[in-house]
């Protein structure tokens, strides 16, 4: 019997990663994300890393955003919709994180009031490098993520 291991593309994530750089248009995103003028000062005056973690049982992925100000933990089930305690617009948001076959990871938030699309996140590893494409409405802010050794 000969058994396959699929392996998820969140596994790919998994580790420190430092913001190489990021689009000019961060401040956008998150206005358009509905974020309070004083969180998006806070947001884009600094460079916050990253780190992700796959639970054991791979039923849990938790993305850790580490920056000077402070560090927040923000865990998602790998599988079905989810409504995160805390969100950025601070409305109350339902979210489902999928793997697609072309290998992104992607992240899509939705207001709970309306159903409207709040932001989608593409994540994908390619050449050692973590590219997110953040992603509301028109706007479209790309960043690039190096992994810590």
């Amino acid at each position: 019997l000969i058994h396959f291991y699929k392996r998820l593309r969140m596994e790919d994530m998994v580790g420190e990663w430092k913001l190489e750089n990021r689009d000019s248009n961060f401040g956008q995103f998150l206005q358009c994300r509905r974020v309070n003028w004083f969180l998006r000062q806070m947001m884009t005056s600094s460079k916050a890393d990253v780190e992700y973690k796959l639970s054991e049982d791979k039923g849990t992925f938790t993305k850790v955003t580490r920056s000077m100000m402070r560090t927040s933990e923000y865990p998602m089930p790998t599988e079905g919709e989810f409504c995160p305690l805390k969100t950025l617009s601070g409305e109350q948001e339902f979210g489902r994180l999928m793997e697609t076959s072309g290998g992104n990871v992607i992240l899509e938030m939705n207001y709970v009031e309306s159903g409207e699309n709040a932001a989608t996140i593409s994540h994908k590893v390619e050449d050692g490098k973590l590219h997110v494409s953040l992603k509301c409405k028109d706007i479209v802010c790309n960043s690039t993520y190096t992994k810590k050794s």
